[in-house]
């Protein structure tokens, strides 16, 4: 049994409920908390909201200040913090819960999101979440919810495949970790790739941004989805051989536009992919609080 902190943010670029900000409540709508606590967990529910007025930047980053201040709270009290977020931003404050030196991120998603506002070419500040993560970009408002950046060798990217080319330069020059979607279907280049990552870190941030999954073979979780990506089965196995060798120290799953996924397929995906995450961080060996 694990005692979860779930933590909702229903915001996507400033506004609440729009486009992916109705994800969250829509996994709620689709029954996530009962499922979580017919399997036995302890689950309770912390809704973030936002009281800065004015622009997206404002508001985003009020929101990623108060998930890390709810997720610190969360880890104090030995509960697992899982964020359903509209945006990948949220991931920024739930790493301000844990030992910079001791966790690594596993980023999954269609993107890279390592733009900054200089190489930006929409100024979605979204796009610029794991750069921000890394201290590439918004050190000054990032400072107060962040102990120190995310050092680039612990930031993994895994089934990413739309790269602006401002990114694709500036992960060549870095030591960010890529794991390509093919090899994250791969289970022996999945294995080594990991094997390598886990050198020097003992747990791992989790991040999954539900356009890493495949719109054609599983469904479009919104409108920024990349052809070419995974299935539930292929995140859930690539999850699970991560929480073999490391142990969770939390989970954001963000991205998911119900009004983009006509069939449902991405939200069972993503009910699919929590509790699996859940069930692995439930083991006691596979949660920490550092």
């Amino acid at each position: 049994m694990l005692s979860i902190d779930l933590i909702t943010v229903p915001y996507d670029t400033g506004r609440r409920g729009w486009r992916m900000g109705a994800g969250p409540q829509a996994l709620l709508r689709a029954g996530l908390m009962q499922t979580l606590r017919s399997a036995g967990h302890d689950v309770e529910l912390i809704p973030v909201e936002s009281t800065a007025a004015g622009d997206d930047l404002s508001t985003s980053f009020d929101l990623a200040t108060k998930v890390a201040r709810v997720a610190r709270s969360s880890r104090a009290s030995r509960r697992f913090p899982l964020t359903l977020s509209g945006n990948c931003f949220s991931t920024i404050g739930s790493f301000g819960s844990v030992d910079p030196e001791a966790t690594g991120v596993l980023w999954l998603d269609a993107h890279g999101d390592l733009n900054t506002p200089e190489t930006s070419t929409s100024g979605f500040l979204d796009g610029m979440s794991a750069a921000a993560l890394l201290g590439w970009c918004h050190v000054d408002r990032t400072r107060d919810m962040l102990a120190a950046p995310l050092a680039e060798s612990r930031l993994m990217l895994a089934g990413t495949r739309d790269l602006d080319p401002a990114e694709s330069a500036a992960l060549q020059k870095s030591s960010v970790r890529m794991l390509s979607a093919e090899d994250a279907k791969d289970e022996t280049a999945a294995a080594a790739a990991l094997d390598a990552f886990a050198a020097g870190i003992t747990s791992l941030y989790l991040h999954v941004d539900l356009d890493v999954l495949d719109p054609e073979r599983v469904g479009r979780a919104n409108e920024f989805a990349s052809p070419g990506g995974l299935t539930s089965q292929d995140v859930v196995r690539l999850a699970n051989a991560a929480a073999s060798r490391l142990n969770f120290a939390g989970m954001t799953l963000s991205a998911y536009d119900p009004a983009m996924d006509t069939g449902g397929a991405v939200g069972r995906a993503a009910l699919e992919i929590i509790a699996a995450v859940v069930t692995a961080a439930a083991e006691i060996d596979h949660f920490t609080t550092q």
